[in-house]
């Protein structure tokens, strides 16, 4: 019961702005809750989600920044307890790992170009973030979420 109510107070919220940043984090969160709702998950782990979001208090958050801050926490806790993830988790995450390993081997092995080595490791770091990416997918693990701030 919770999820709905919040559904409908950030689809009431968005009928009210204007602001397209402000648009976006209500459209992420009535995604996330809506996806949330869809989800076919024990009575004890939607009490737990539910009391997390109740202790969240997004009702009383008014500013972008505090409902951003709020989104991040709540995906934070749907990762570490169910291992939810939003779309494209892993190949954002294991980009930034390549790159640095590139960075490395460019150091180590002294390859011609600072850029070439970031590339090489940018490609693999996407490579493998995108199998396991497709690996939570068809595990169900994805949840329907677009950050506010992807394009």
């Amino acid at each position: 019961m919770v999820l709905e109510n919040y559904i409908a107070y950030f689809k009431d919220l968005k009928t009210e702005s204007i602001n397209k940043k402000e648009l976006n984090i209500y459209n992420a969160y009535i995604n996330l809750f809506t996806d949330l709702k869809l989800r076919i998950l024990s009575t004890e782990d939607l009490a737990l989600i539910e009391n997390k979001i109740e202790l969240l208090d997004l009702a009383d958050t008014t500013s972008r920044k505090d409902l951003n801050k709020k989104l991040q926490e709540l995906l934070k806790f749907l990762e570490t307890n169910f291992g939810l993830i939003p779309e494209k988790h892993y190949e954002t995450s294991y980009m930034g790992i390549g790159m640095c390993f590139g960075m490395l081997a460019n150091l180590v092995f002294g390859v011609v170009s600072l850029v070439i080595g970031l590339v090489i490791g940018m490609c693999i770091g996407l490579f493998i973030g995108s199998q396991k990416d497709k690996k939570a997918k068809e595990d169900g693990l994805v949840l329907d979420y677009k950050s506010p701030y992807s394009f």
